[in-house]
């Protein structure tokens, strides 16, 4: 017992699976991290102890449950509404930017390129944010 280092036992706090179970006359406390880290005590004997849950402990994991769940929908939200707003502006830039092409007769020859490169960026912009896609 000595060597092993008990802070090791899920060291990232994300959780873990505890089995216990008989190998050739020694029972096996064992524990599997999120991340597949095994850590294995051996001992003469495990005692267990059967414990109820309090009604209030499933109420206060429930709660919870629905804390981190509004907390995501708040998240997955705002960005979906920044999205939104992206996608309007560049549309808003790409119809203004069509329009002085198409009414700015006294432009400059460079004016013009540079509003065709301008344009030509929008839209990429545009087609990357329109097909990107969550992975």
């Amino acid at each position: 017992m000595a060597t092993k280092n008990f802070e090791d036992i899920d060291y990232h706090n994300d959780g873990l699976f505890v089995e216990t179970y008989e190998k050739s006359s020694h029972h096996i406390f064992e524990t599997t991290d999120m991340g597949g880290e095994v850590f294995q005590i051996m001992c003469e004997k495990i005692v267990k102890e059967d414990l109820e849950y309090r009604k209030q402990d499933y109420i206060d994991l429930l709660k919870e449950i629905i804390k981190q769940r509004d907390e995501e929908y708040d998240v997955t939200n705002k960005y979906y509404h920044q999205f939104e707003n992206l996608k309007l502006f560049l549309e808003k830039e790409i119809d203004i930017t069509e329009r002085k092409l198409s009414q700015a007769n006294w432009l400059t020859s460079d004016k013009r390129k540079f509003i065709e490169g301008e344009l030509s960026g929008f839209r990429k912009v545009f087609e990357l944010l329109i097909n990107w896609k969550i992975t």
